[in-house]
C-alpha cells in the first residue's frame, strides 16, 4: 500500500496525538468511590476509559468524566508493581499531613466576597503560597469534601457558599453530630437492657418512645434508618423483639394495644374536654326539661332494652294497641342539645367516629360522666329526649309518623333475656313481637338480605382470663329492638326527604351475587355471601340500602355512641323546631368524607384486636386438629375458615392434592404468633 504525502503525520502531529491520547496515562489521578476520594495511577487510557491501580491493589476501569483531578508528573510505568503501590501510599500519606495545615473557615473567608470559581491550584497557593504542589491540592480538596460547609464541588472547581448557606449548612451539622451522639449513647443503652444490666441514661424516656414508634409504624417511622441502626447494635432485627424489650421494660403490657396509635384513634381525654365535662351539670339537663317546646311524656309507659351491664343507654320503646292501628313510640336521649357544635367535646368525639367496643374493654365517644350519667336513659330519671310515634297499620305499614321534642322518664330497664321472657309469657310484648316480625317480612319482600351467620364474641375478665363465646342467631328480642330501630332510622330519613332537608344518608349498592331464593344456605353459603355485600357508603344524597331493602336510610337512634347519629340528631332538632339547619348540604358532603375515613379505621382496630385475642386463645391449641372448610383457593395455598374461632387462615397445599371452595377440612394446629397476626396449620388427611 502506498502512503499519500497528505496521509503522512508530521512530528509535530504525532506528539500533538500522543498527549490527548496519553492525557492521564501515568500521572496520580483522584476520583470518588461510594462518596469517598480514591488516590491512584493511570495505568492505561483508551478514548474514553483508563485503568487506574489503587492504593489497594487494586485496578479500577473508570469512565474520564469520573476524574476530578490530575498530576502534572507522572510515575514511571516501567516500575515494579509494588514500587507503584509504594508511590501511591506515600503520596496519600503527603496529602494527609498537608491537609491538618487547612482550615476551611479561614480558606472560605479570604475568598467569599467574591461568588467566582476556584480551581484546587488557586485554593492551594492560598493556603500554602507558591510551593503548593499536586499533594497540597489534594490536601484541600480532602478537607474541603469532608467539612461541606463553607464550599461546594462543582466539576473540579469549588464555589464558595454565601453566609446564609455556611450559617444554614453550619446549624444542620450541629444537628447531624448531635444525632450521632444520640445513635451512639442509645445504642449502648439498647444493649444494656437487652443484657439486663440497664445502665443509668439521661434520655431514656425520650428512647423508649422511639422504639415503641417502631413497633406501631414499622418502616414508616420517622428517623427509621437511626431506629433500626440502634437496634441492630442489640441485636433485634423486627418488631416483635423490640415489643418484649419495651415489656421488659415495663413500658407497655404483654398484650398492650398498638392499634390505637398505628390508626390514630384517640384514647385519652384532652384537659378542655375535661373541663367541658365538669361544665355539664344536672342544672343543664334541668333547663332543657323546662323548655316550653317540649312535650311532657314523663307518664308515658318507657322501657329501655340492653345487656345488663351496659350504662350508655340511648334509646327505648313504647307501645299502644288500637282497634285498627299500633302505635310505636321511640325515644332518643337528646345529646345535641348539650354537645354543641364546635365545642372541644363535638371536636373529640368527630375524632373518635364512635365508641370502640374492644375484648378488653369500651373506648366511648363521650365521657362517662355524660354517656353513662348525665345524659343516658337511666331508668326512673326524667331526660330531655327526642320521640317518634310511628302509626302502623296491623300488617306492618306505615301510615304515619310524628317527631316531637320530649321529656321522658324510663319505667324499667329491661334485659335481651327478660323481654325474651316476656316475648313467651306476656300478650303485649307477644303482639310487639308479632308486629316487628311483621315488619322484617316487609324489607324482605322489598329485596333485603338476611345473612345470619354465628358471631364470635370475645372479652377479657378481670384477671386477663379470655372469655369466647359463640352467638349462634338472633334472639326474637334482639330482631324485635333491631327493628324498632331499623324502622326509626328509616322515618328519619322520611322526613328529611319529605323537607327537602339537607342530612346525611347510608347508601349501599346491590351485593354482586345472591343466594338463590328459595333454598336453605349452608354456612358456607351465608358466609361467602356476606363477603358479597357492597361497603355501607356514607353521603349526602339519599339513596337505597340494599341488605336492609329500604328506598333511603339514615342512623339516629345512637347518639351518644355514634357521631354520625349525633350529626342527624342535630339536623332533626333543628327540622322539629323549624329552625335553621345546623348544617348545610355542602358541609355536610364534606362531613361524610372525612367521617367515612374516621370509622374505617375504628372498624378495623376492633376487628384486628379481637383477632388478636382469638389467636392468643388458638395458641393454647397448638397441636390439636380443628375443623374448617376452605373458602378461598390461590396458587399452593387454601385460605381456611376455623369453625370454632370462625378465623380466616392460610394453610400451605400438599402436593397433588385438589381441594375446592366449600369443602371440609381438618387441620392440625402447628404455629401461633398473635402479634404479627401468624398462624401455621397443616392438613390432616
Amino acid at each position: 500500500m502506498v502512503l499519500k504525502q497528505s496521509d503522512l503525520l508530521t512530528g509535530y502531529q504525532l506528539r500533538f496525538v500522543k498527549e490527548v491520547i496519553d492525557l492521564y496515562t501515568g500521572k496520580f489521578v483522584v476520583f470518588f468511590e461510594h462518596k469517598e476520594i480514591i488516590l491512584g495511577i493511570c495505568l492505561e487510557e483508551q478514548a474514553n476509559r483508563i485503568v487506574v491501580l489503587c492504593e489497594d491493589r487494586n485496578k479500577k476501569k473508570l469512565n474520564k468524566s469520573r476524574v476530578i483531578h490530575s498530576s502534572a508528573d507522572r510515575a514511571d510505568l516501567q516500575l515494579p508493581r509494588q514500587e507503584l503501590l509504594n508511590l501511591i501510599r506515600r503520596r496519600s500519606v503527603s496529602q494527609q499531613d498537608c491537609a491538618q495545615q487547612v482550615r476551611p473557615v479561614e480558606l472560605w473567608k479570604a475568598v467569599s466576597s467574591n461568588s467566582s470559581l476556584y480551581s484546587l491550584k488557586t485554593l492551594a497557593e492560598i493556603v500554602f503560597g507558591d510551593i503548593a504542589h499536586y499533594d497540597h491540592e489534594i490536601a484541600v480538596l480532602r478537607v474541603l469534601i469532608q467539612d461541606r460547609i463553607h464550599f461546594k464541588l462543582k466539576g473540579s472547581h469549588f464555589l464558595a457558599h454565601t453566609p446564609e448557606q455556611v450559617a444554614k449548612l453550619t446549624s444542620l451539622a450541629e444537628k447531624e453530630l448531635q444525632k450521632q451522639r444520640e445513635i451512639k449513647e442509645a445504642s449502648a443503652w439498647l444493649c444494656s437492657v437487652v443484657h439486663a444490666q440497664e445502665l443509668p441514661c439521661a434520655h431514656r424516656d425520650k428512647f423508649i418512645e422511639l422504639l415503641k414508634k417502631f413497633v406501631i409504624f414499622g418502616s414508616k417511622t420517622p428517623r427509621y434508618k437511626d431506629i433500626k441502626c440502634i437496634l441492630a447494635s442489640a441485636g433485634i432485627t423486627d418488631q416483635k423483639a423490640c415489643f418484649d424489650v419495651l415489656v421488659k421494660l415495663g413500658s407497655w403490657d404483654e398484650d398492650e394495644n398498638i392499634l390505637l396509635d398505628k390508626y390514630q384513634v384517640p384514647h385519652r381525654w384532652t384537659d378542655s374536654v375535661t373541663e367541658q365535662t365538669v361544665q355539664l351539670r344536672e342544672s343543664l339537663v334541668q333547663q332543657a326539661l323546662d323548655d316550653p317546646c317540649r312535650n311532657d311524656l314523663t307518664n308515658l309507659r318507657v322501657f329501655s332494652i340492653d345487656e345488663p351491664f351496659t350504662k350508655d343507654i340511648d334509646d327505648a320503646i313504647s307501645f299502644n294497641f288500637h282497634d285498627s292501628f299500633f302505635e310505636l313510640g321511640i325515644h332518643i336521649t337528646d345529646v345535641a342539645s348539650f354537645v354543641l357544635p364546635g365545642t372541644p367535646l363535638d371536636k373529640e368525639a368527630a375524632r373518635r367516629g364512635a365508641s370502640l367496643y374492644l375484648p378488653e374493654g369500651k373506648i366511648p365517644m363521650l365521657p362517662h360522666a355524660i354517656s353513662e350519667d348525665l345524659l343516658s336513659l337511666k331508668a326512673h330519671e326524667i331526660r330531655p329526649a327526642i320521640s317518634v310515634f310511628i302509626k302502623l297499620s296491623l300488617t306492618g305499614e306505615i301510615l304515619d309518623f310524628k317527631w316531637v321534642l320530649s321529656t321522658i322518664k324510663v319505667s324499667a330497664k329491661l334485659s335481651y333475656a327478660e323481654v325474651d321472657r316476656k316475648i313467651e309469657e306476656d300478650e303485649d310484648f307477644s303482639r310487639l313481637y308479632m308486629l316487628t316480625s311483621l315488619l322484617r317480612k316487609r324489607r324482605i319482600s322489598g329485596g333485603a338480605t338476611w345473612v345470619l351467620i354465628p358471631e364470635l364474641q370475645v372479652r377479657i375478665g378481670p384477671h386477663k382470663e379470655i372469655i369466647t363465646t359463640m352467638r349462634d342467631r338472633e334472639t326474637p328480642s334482639q330482631m324485635l329492638v333491631s327493628e324498632c330501630m331499623i324502622i326509626t332510622n328509616y322515618c328519619t330519613a322520611l322526613f328529611f326527604k319529605q323537607k327537602n332537608y339537607p342530612a346525611l344518608y347510608r347508601r349501599q349498592a346491590a351485593p354482586s351475587q345472591m343466594i338463590e331464593p328459595g333454598s336453605t344456605p349452608s354456612l358456607f353459603q351465608l358466609f361467602m355471601q356476606s363477603k358479597k355485600f357492597s361497603r355501607v357508603e356514607i353521603d349526602s344524597i339519599p339513596g337505597p340500602h340494599s341488605s336492609l331493602g329500604l328506598a333511603s336510610y339514615t342512623s339516629i337512634t345512637s347518639p351518644l355512641r355514634k357521631y354520625f347519629d349525633l350529626i342527624t340528631q342535630r339536623q332533626l332538632v333543628s327540622l322539629i323546631r323549624e329552625a335553621e339547619s345546623f348544617y348545610g348540604r355542602k358541609q355536610l358532603k364534606d362531613m361524610a368524607a372525612s367521617l367515612q375515613s374516621v370509622l374505617t379505621r375504628v372498624a378495623i382496630v376492633e376487628q384486628e384486636r379481637k383477632r388478636y385475642w382469638a389467636l392468643k386463645v388458638l395458641a393454647t391449641r397448638v397441636g390439636e386438629t380443628l375443623e374448617g372448610f376452605i373458602i378461598n383457593t390461590s396458587f399452593r395455598w387454601y385460605t381456611i375458615l376455623l369453625l370454632e374461632y370462625l378465623l380466616e387462615v392460610p394453610c400451605k397445599a400438599p402436593e397433588r392434592t385438589s381441594l375446592y371452595k366449600g369443602d371440609a377440612v381438618s387441620v392440625r394446629v402447628d404455629f401461633v404468633e398473635p402479634f404479627a397476626g401468624k398462624v401455621r396449620l397443616r392438613l390432616v388427611a
